[in-house]
């Protein structure tokens, strides 16, 4: 904290295991200590004329104090039932701020900046609570008479009523598979939902997911699992999938098709940059990986067919995000931008390249918790590209509103409105929780060509979404509905809406 003429700042510092309030004087540039504390927890110190205020539990429960820099005598500002914290001065300088704690949580308190209404804290009584005591006195209790408190441990004839425990050499290689938790869970990459498993070893350096996506737009499934090892730097990557697509669907000049299975073999190499400082996130990732794709036969309008796929990937994807609050529903400032590129091998059947960049700007909305979001999409593959590799795990979603055309480029634009509407904080026991309904307004507009004919596709509507919380997983689950204004032919679509995903 800076005095008010700012030439002095008072801080927490620990030496040892003693924690001291010291200065800095930026007119000498010298650092000194204003007080020892020994081991009492202090934080959070305020300049005010002579005294410095600051949190401490010297009295049993967290409470503000004052000490007079001058005499060193220390004083009792204000103390709550429960504890209060985080003390700031006033504008005018009459009275303190601070958080005060209670059954319902934090809210805002006052007290009075007038030294002669704090108490000497010689005089205030400490509180104390026998639970810790009678914790010890059970404990104690339990165990050997010869050792019980105020006796002498004779290590000969008291050593075999203890618990011994051995060293042993830990190989992680043999602690590699540890799950330790499940969930349903949002896709955003590829776009679906699926349900995961995790595994982290001890040391966590190896990382294992493993679990089943749906995607509601193809109308396929994908088993999965992935596996990230970060002992060293970069970070390797493998991953296995298989999945499998079950609908017809009418596609821009192409008799209808049916797509069956495809199965990917993945491995990569990813550099993790992160930059990030103060209330900002700031990442970067470059990866490179190798992929071996395979396809079941598969019935369309080719005769020339084959169904392995080597192919070279490289993803960049940088993002600079400003922390949300608790009520924000998206970022309210920030960027991200995302360019990937693949590129089939020779040898394989199906060639060419694919090469996708999406750039997303966040900005604050009219009012709080209110965020706009402005994308822009490109994607452009060859020809062959097209019906091969990676038709489940594309990053670009398409139009809103209108089923997925076959295309070799497609630009789109977007605009966002994100806001918060109600926060009904409803419960069906330990089942449901309903935390918030929040609705998002969106424009699209797009241009899908394929053979060089060019098709526009723009759209505008309405997402509704309740935000839920089922037995009691920390994981939020977006459900909703979603009003779709198609104005290439006038029509209008509902759909289902879960973790974002339309159904």
């Amino acid at each position: 904290s800076w005095s008010r003429d700012g030439r002095k700042l008072v801080f927490t510092r620990t030496r040892g295991q003693k924690k001291y309030l010291g200065q800095l004087d930026l007119t000498t540039g010298k650092i000194s200590d204003i007080h020892d504390f020994g081991y009492e927890n202090i934080s959070d110190p305020v300049w005010f004329g002579k005294y410095i205020i600051y949190d401490s539990p010297s009295t049993g429960i967290d409470a503000i104090h004052a000490i007079d820099t001058e005499t060193g005598i220390i004083y009792l500002v204000s103390m709550g039932k429960y504890g209060v914290y985080n003390p700031t001065l006033s504008a005018d300088g009459s009275h303190f701020l601070f958080q005060d704690y209670s059954t319902d949580g934090f809210f805002v308190a006052s007290a009075s900046s007038d030294p002669h209404t704090w108490k000497n804290i010689d005089e205030v009584p400490v509180i104390t609570d026998s639970t810790i005591a009678e914790l010890v006195k059970q404990v104690q209790s339990g165990l050997p008479d010869s050792i019980q408190a105020g006796s002498t441990f004779d290590h000969d004839s008291d050593y075999n009523d203890l618990t011994t425990y051995n060293a042993k050499t830990y190989i992680p290689f043999l602690h590699v598979l540890d799950i330790h938790s499940w969930a349903p869970y949002p896709k955003t990459y590829p776009n679906g939902v699926g349900f995961e498993v995790f595994s982290n070893d001890k040391l966590n350096t190896t990382s294992l997911e493993a679990g089943i996506d749906y995607f509601p737009k193809d109308q396929a499934t994908r088993e999965y699992a992935n596996l990230v090892y970060s002992q060293f730097f970069p970070v390797f990557e493998g991953s296995v999938s298989y999945g499998r697509k079950y609908d017809r669907f009418d596609s821009i000049n192409l008799d209808t098709i049916t797509r069956l299975n495809e199965k990917v073999v993945r491995a990569a190499v990813t550099l993790p940059l992160n930059f990030s400082r103060g209330i900002y996130t700031t990442t970067w990732s470059l990866t490179a990986g190798y992929n071996l794709a395979k396809y079941d036969i598969a019935v369309y309008n080719a005769a020339d067919y084959k169904p392995n796929i080597t192919a070279l990937e490289l993803n960049s994807t940088f993002k600079n995000l400003k922390q949300k609050s608790l009520r924000d529903i998206d970022y309210r400032f920030g960027q991200e931008l995302t360019v990937n590129y693949w590129h089939a091998l020779s040898g394989s059947f199906w060639s060419g390249d694919r090469f996708n960049l999406s750039a997303v700007l966040h900005l604050p909305g009219f009012l709080d918790n209110h965020a706009i979001s402005l994308d822009a999409v490109y994607e452009n593959s060859m020809k062959d590209f097209i019906y091969g590799i990676y038709q489940l795990t594309t990053s670009v979603d398409f139009v809103r509103g209108y089923a997925t055309p076959i295309y070799d480029q497609f630009y789109k634009g977007t605009f966002n409105y994100a806001l918060p509407l109600f926060y009904p904080d409803l419960s069906l026991g330990r089942v449901l929780y309903c935390k918030r309904i929040s609705a998002n307004l969106f424009y699209d507009q797009g241009s899908a060509t394929l053979n060089n004919q060019k098709t526009m596709f723009n759209s505008a509507g309405l997402d509704l979404n309740t935000q839920l919380f089922i037995f009691s997983l920390p994981i939020p689950i977006d459900i909703g509905v979603r009003f779709s204004h198609r104005f290439r032919d006038n029509g209008n679509l509902v759909q289902f809406l879960l973790v974002g995903q339309a159904f």
